[in-house]
């Protein structure tokens, strides 16, 4: 089977099951859009823009808009928000959707091997909190790093764990 075609078979299979994908998407075609938005609710409700969510989403937009310092800077921010989340599950959630956008930028500014350590932290994370969609995601952003570093039998060994 070719990596191709197992990227295919993975993408089809947790479609459903990643609500972050979807909202990567609309960020990706809607980017300009979310951080006017989330400039306005800064300045209406400024305690709640230091919501993990709220930053993650923020970093997302960031990232697709090409601010990858802004980008880099609020994935941080949502890591150092994670440590504090009391639920585990909820902290790894966090986590490893920050990691995602995180690994990606630190790949875009030539900081690939640190990128990938993050992802592999993230995938350790996802299997600790034992919850199948994060592990998809976790995984899915540590091939794309290994795709992009030049690592094709790893990230065919990542995308043959998706399909377990």
């Amino acid at each position: 089977m070719t990596l191709a075609h197992q990227i295919d078979l993975v993408s089809r299979k947790h479609k459903q099951s990643m609500p972050s994908v979807r909202l990567e998407r609309v960020c990706q075609r809607h980017c300009g859009i979310a951080i006017h938005i989330s400039d306005q609710f800064r300045a209406h409700a400024p305690g709640m823009s230091q919501d993990p969510g709220f930053e993650r989403v923020l970093a997302c937009a960031h990232l697709y808009a090409g601010r990858l310092s802004l980008a880099r800077s609020c994935a941080e921010s949502v890591l150092s928000a994670a440590e504090r989340i009391e639920d585990a599950v909820e902290r790894a959630s966090e986590r490893i959707h920050a990691i995602a956008v995180l690994a990606r930028v630190l790949c875009l500014q030539g900081f690939a091997e640190q990128a990938l350590h993050f992802a592999g932290r993230a995938v350790d994370d996802a299997r600790l909190a034992a919850v199948p969609a994060l592990l998809c995601q976790a995984s899915l952003t540590e091939a794309y790093l290994h795709l992009v570093c030049g690592s094709f039998a790893k990230a065919s060994a990542d995308l043959a764990t998706l399909l377990e």
